[in-house]
Formats: C-alpha cells, structure tokens, sequence
C-alpha cells in the first residue's frame, strides 16, 4: 500500500516525500515501525510520520520530530464533511500522537522546503513557528542541496481522561 502511495503533484519536494514514503517508510513498516494512516472507505489517503529525536537546542531531552505529512495526490486540497482540511487533520493527530509520549518534551520540530508553501502554511495553521533563516539541507530527489525552513512549537499536554473509582 506505501509503497505505491502517489502524493506528488510534481514539485521537487512533493518527490521527495513521494520517494521516502514508497521506499524508507514502507519498507520501515514491514519492520516494525508505526506510522499514521488516513484511510477513507479502505482507500488510504494519507500517511504521516514522527520520531523521537534529541533537542535541536542541544538539551538533553527528546522532542517530536515531524517527518512527514502526505495527503493522496487526487484529495489533495479537499476536506471532511465536517469542514476540516484533511491536511490539518492528519498534522493535527501526528502531533497529538507524538505529544502523548510522557518521554518526550512538549515540543514539535520539522524541516520544510523553502519553496512548499502549502506545508509551511499548514504548520503555521496548527502553531508552528518559522526561523526565518533557511538551513541548506542536502535533497536526494536533487542530488544537491536545497533551502529548507525550521519550524517548531512548545505545547500544553492535555490532560487524559480521568477515572473515577
């Protein structure tokens, strides 16, 4: 199923996560590894990835780190009945799945293309912040490198449902 998710329209960077799903993350899966996915009626249309990463700053604790964010080239730009973005749904959920982890800080980090505005938009929907310098990362769909944003959030937990005895 990743491994023929087509969620690129064209753009280098669409590539780029067309190829790390349908190669590094669906072979990671077969592994082991847990990722999200958004189903509609059995067809996936969507795929989102965290990871527990060491601070950026240097400090000696564990955040979570967006690795991806892909909705299914043909529902790209569409919503749910209820008005959402699917889009905005999928980062939502990946965030509140990686701020669940009692072994994480409170924080979300990610790298995005300079050029993807649809992504930085949709971060910044959600409360991630830019550093408005980019960070020359090296691309492999490019060979080369390329400008990517950082963007990054400190959020409240929320607190999980109470039992009552």
């Amino acid at each position: 199923m990743l491994g023929r998710f087509p969620c690129s329209t064209g753009p280098w960077f669409e590539r780029e996560v067309e190829d790390y799903i349908q190669t590094r993350v669906s072979a990671q899966v077969r592994q082991g590894r847990r990722v999200l996915l958004l189903e509609d009626g059995g067809e996936l249309i969507g795929v989102g990835a965290h990871e527990a990463m060491p601070d950026p700053e240097g400090a000696d604790f564990l955040i979570s780190w967006l690795e991806l964010v892909a909705i299914h080239r043909e529902r790209q730009g569409t919503s749910l009945p209820t008005g959402e973005r699917l889009a905005t749904v999928l980062l939502t959920a990946l965030m509140r799945d990686g701020l669940s982890d009692k072994n994480r800080q409170p924080f979300v980090a990610a790298y995005v293309a300079q050029e993807n505005t649809r992504s930085r938009t949709l971060c910044s929907r959600v409360g991630l912040t830019e550093d408005p310098t980019p960070v020359m990362l090296f691309c492999p769909i490019l060979g080369a490198e390329a400008p990517y944003v950082f963007l990054q959030g400190s959020f409240r937990r929320h607190p999980g449902p109470s039992s009552s005895s």
